[in-house]
């Protein structure tokens, strides 16, 4: 897996021009808001670069807000007043540990060779399956399953399967896990709501780029086949126009468990050979429509928000493109 992952990385870096790919550590810091710390000390703004979290250290908020990079596809999202100790920074078997607080886990590519664990007050959570996750370490603990599904075991105990739309609190295991109300979010939830909305225009302007470049130089079949490494793998790959990282599918749709597509350079080259009449896809203003996309290329194309509507990216050869605050630089981002 490593040595086929390090080959189509190299083949992306060619296609991709000067594209920045994070390959070996999870622990990038990507974007903080408010006051955040590393082993207790203040992060300060280095402007032009990107923080990293070494393995065994401790990420904890004040009055603020993180987003960092786990496995490819994976974010962590960390609300106020809470922390969270990264134990293996293994890109293909991620360990942490929930301190205090609540964290939000967007598992948006899961392969089988990779896994990503939490302790959580002495009880072990596996990520099982693509989704989003949200789990508190104050009293008395809880896990809440948005999307997807994991396995929770207590020290000693049978593993606990907590699936989509369910909630499961360290002091009700005999009750098993419960439904709640989907529509009502926390902060975070809806914080990182916004968060995926600047990951996925990142992501189809990238996407584009790539493709372009890649045809450009004639290895567009070859650089990215139809097989790569089967599935949604990726890989982060930094976004100048947006000064922020994003994940790019080496094949096929990544997923977004917020009703985003992301897109691979393999999907823009078939959406340019189809008729522009049903393709979606307006190379002219470099938007994707996705209600114009095949649903069935799409697993989770039925939670995507009617409201959403189509995401516009500017085009991938504007460099001066005026683009939100995604937190890629400024004074809210970091930005490499």
């Amino acid at each position: 897996m490593r040595s086929n992952m390090l080959a189509l990385m190299a083949a992306l870096a060619v296609s991709a021009g000067a594209q920045d790919i994070v390959s070996a550590r999870a622990g990038l810091i990507h974007y903080m808001e408010g006051t955040v710390l590393i082993n207790g000390e203040v992060l300060q703004d280095h402007g032009d670069t990107f923080q990293s979290m070494k393995q065994g250290e401790t990420l904890s908020t004040q009055r603020g807000r993180a987003e960092v990079l786990l496995n490819a596809g994976t974010y962590l999202r960390i609300g106020e007043a809470s922390s969270f100790k990264l134990d293996v920074a293994d890109l293909d078997n991620t360990k942490l540990t929930v301190l205090s607080g609540t964290v939000l886990v967007e598992v948006g590519d899961l392969p089988k060779d990779t896994s990503a664990t939490l302790d959580l007050l002495g009880s072990t959570v596996a990520l099982k399956k693509r989704g989003l996750y949200e789990f508190s370490a104050d009293a008395p603990g809880r896990v809440r399953v948005y999307d997807g599904e994991i396995a929770l075991t207590a020290s000693g105990a049978t593993p606990v399967k907590v699936g989509k739309g369910r909630q499961l609190a360290f002091n009700g295991f005999a009750a098993g896990a419960v439904k709640f109300d989907e529509k009502e979010t926390s902060e975070l939830y809806n914080w990182g709501s916004r968060r995926a909305i600047y990951i996925a225009q990142a992501n189809q302007s990238l996407a584009r780029t790539v493709y372009a470049d890649a045809r450009s130089q004639g290895t567009m079949r070859s650089g990215f086949g139809y097989t790569a490494l089967g599935g949604y793998r990726g890989v982060w790959v930094f976004n100048p126009f947006f000064g922020m990282y994003t994940f790019l599918p080496l094949n096929g749709y990544g997923y977004s468990p917020y009703g985003f597509m992301l897109y691979s350079p393999q999907t823009v080259y078939v959406q340019q050979q189809s008729r522009p009449d049903s393709s979606g896809f307006d190379a002219s203003t470099g938007s994707m429509q996705r209600s114009a996309v095949d649903s069935s290329a799409y697993s989770n194309s039925s939670a995507v928000s009617s409201s959403a509507g189509a995401v516009a990216v500017p085009a991938a050869t504007a460099p001066a493109v005026s683009t939100p605050n995604t937190g890629g630089g400024g004074e809210e981002g970091r930005r490499r």
